[in-house]
């Protein structure tokens, strides 16, 4: 299981222990919403796709792969708002 906090970190939980694997730099999302900081990752990820198509090649993380992780979040919040488990596929 996975818990990413607010930009504050990103925990990994195996069995009955969370292990820190990621503290992102600090800024102030709420006051600076287009912070660099907080753009940063969206950022690398237009320019892996642009890359891609400069380099003749596939990007890294496929439309299909793309897609899954939109209908992962989508389980997640119908999850959160109908509280129960959502059957994937969606």
């Amino acid at each position: 299981m996975l818990d990413f906090e607010n930009y504050e970190f990103l925990d990994l939980g195996r069995g009955n222990k969370w292990e820190r694997v990621f503290v992102p730099q600090s800024f102030d999302y709420l006051n600076d919403p287009k912070s660099p900081i907080r753009l940063e990752p969206h950022i690398g990820v237009v320019q892996e796709f642009i890359d891609s198509i400069l380099e003749n090649r596939s990007p890294r993380v496929s439309g299909a792969t793309g897609r899954d992780a939109v209908e992962i979040c989508e389980a997640c919040l119908r999850s959160s708002s109908e509280g129960r488990a959502i059957d994937l596929p969606l």
